[in-house]
């Protein structure tokens, strides 16, 4: 049952990861540990969550609305 599991989480983990890249290749700007050449400056645009829904793949990304200051 060990590999059975371990094949498992590794499934999830890799699931995770590609759930990362897309959502940080999506975003146009850079901000904090999220470091980008192209776009090197915050943009307060997205200054939001990003969700990604799993019903289907590829993923779907989509925002929650702006986040309040403060």
């Amino acid at each position: 049952h060990g590999a059975v599991r371990a094949a498992g989480e590794l499934r999830n983990r890799l699931l995770v990861a590609r759930l990362l890249v897309q959502a940080a290749a999506a975003r146009t700007e850079s901000r904090g540990a999220h470091a980008r050449t192209d776009f090197p400056t915050p943009d307060p645009a997205w200054q939001r969550h990003q969700v990604l829904t799993l019903a289907d793949l590829p993923p779907d990304l989509a925002h929650l609305p702006e986040m309040a200051p403060g």
